[in-house]
């Protein structure tokens, strides 16, 4: 007779994540949550939503008005985005890139002048000679963003040779 679902806090740290109920039946219920410092009951005929969530475990019972054996319980989990994680894996030899990313649904990838945008948890992306610009974000800036320089020069030279103490690159 029931549908919930729970949607995720935007954020970090926010209080904006929600728990929604549906009944089949227009009867008289009453749900109490309780969980994360929040314990309260509330009546509804179809629909209910409890709002301003932050993330945790909560505790759903649903009960009717004039059945008092009935009652429904669900443990209903509000979550939060993870961190963005990149593993960035340059390949000198082909001049390309390949990012591991894990934290997001959709990642937004800038390499010089060049946009990319991606679904994927792995993504290889072609380097140029010279300077590359590489900054990942996702569509919640909330998860970090992760920038590097890679330079592509195609030669390392240490100096001085032979060395005592300090030797550059």
């Amino acid at each position: 007779n029931f549908s919930l679902s729970a949607t995720s806090v935007s954020c970090k740290g926010m209080a904006d994540g929600t728990i929604n109920i549906s009944a089949n039946q227009n009867l008289n219920y009453y749900a109490l949550i309780t969980g994360n410092g929040i314990n309260a009951s509330f009546p509804f005929t179809t629909t209910l939503a409890f709002n301003a969530l932050t993330a945790g475990i909560y505790h759903v019972c649903i009960t009717v008005t004039g059945q008092p054996d009935y009652q429904q319980c669900y443990d209903m989990i509000v979550v939060e985005p993870k961190d963005l994680s990149v593993y960035a894996l340059v390949d000198a030899t082909k001049d390309s890139i390949t990012l591991t990313l894990s934290g997001a649904d959709k990642y937004n990838i800038y390499v010089n002048n060049n946009n990319y945008t991606t679904a994927d948890n792995k993504i290889t992306i072609p380097l140029e000679i010279g300077n590359n610009n590489i900054k990942v974000a996702t569509d919640r800036l909330c998860q970090g963003v992760f920038e590097k320089l890679i330079n592509i020069s195609g030669r390392i030279d240490p100096y001085p040779n032979p060395f005592v103490n300090t030797l550059n690159l």
